[in-house]
């Protein structure tokens, strides 16, 4: 009896930690595969090489990807950037990045995911219009982009739903209607972001650029490049209108 109990439990434990090793395994494997580039660098509107890298960009004027649809940074301009290692590995880093606006000296520096969050989640008090998106969250979706005026004290009624939202909030239950896992802001723009560090193969994501001028005041941006190894070089990620 004792040594069938014991069998039992370590057969229970067993399976607990091949359940708990498959989801750590799974989980790695979905981070990896948000940022796999699922085109070449060629097929990118700018793209340069390098003896050991190349590099991809597009421009998505405000447009942050998410997993079904995209969030929209009022304040950032976007731009997507894949990387190509070669035979041997390429450190990634946002310092790596910089804009040029207009053809001016002076550059923009790429922006951190969480201080994009903060401009998302926690809008200035100054009314303008704004522009609703939806973000996908697995098969469902969440609105973004139009968020309401964050209360300054509890019972504040500044911060209740803006006009123009919907009354009715999008569907986030899957097929057995579920509710499905919640996924901040935070989270949905760290996914979405450039990963940092050592790459081995293909990587892509956002780089966030603050911005609050008029986009037609933009005529040319220039994404740079300089690693400080001696890789240096510029793609034009918005050439010049052509008249």
């Amino acid at each position: 009896m004792l040594m069938g109990l014991k069998y039992g439990i370590d057969g229970d434990y067993t399976r607990c930690v091949v359940r708990r090793l498959s989801f750590v395994l799974l989980a790695a494997s979905v981070a990896t595969a948000q940022y796999e580039v699922p085109r070449k660098a060629s097929e990118y509107p700018a793209h340069a090489s390098w003896q050991r890298f190349e590099i991809g960009a597009e421009y998505l004027v405000h447009s942050i990807p998410a997993d079904n649809g995209s969030l929209f940074a009022r304040d950032y301009l976007v731009v997507e950037v894949a990387i190509y290692p070669g035979k041997q590995p390429v450190i990634i880093l946002d310092a790596h990045f910089t804009l040029r606006m207009n053809g001016k000296k002076s550059v923009l520096n790429a922006e951190s995911p969480s201080f994009v969050a903060a401009s998302i989640k926690y809008p200035d008090w100054e009314q303008r219009p704004e522009l609703i998106g939806t973000a996908g969250v697995g098969n469902g979706s969440v609105m973004v982009g139009a968020p309401a005026p964050t209360p300054r004290f509890p019972g504040d009624t500044t911060g209740s739903r803006p006009i123009g939202l919907p009354r009715k909030e999008p569907d986030n239950t899957d097929a057995a209607g579920q509710p499905r896992p919640y996924v901040s802001v935070d989270e949905l723009i760290a996914r979405a972001a450039l990963p940092e560090g050592e790459a081995r193969t293909p990587r892509r994501g956002a780089l966030f650029f603050a911005f609050q001028g008029k986009l037609k005041s933009i005529r040319t941006l220039e994404l740079l490049y300089d690693d400080t190894h001696g890789n240096r070089g510029s793609l034009s990620v918005l050439p010049p209108a052509t008249p």
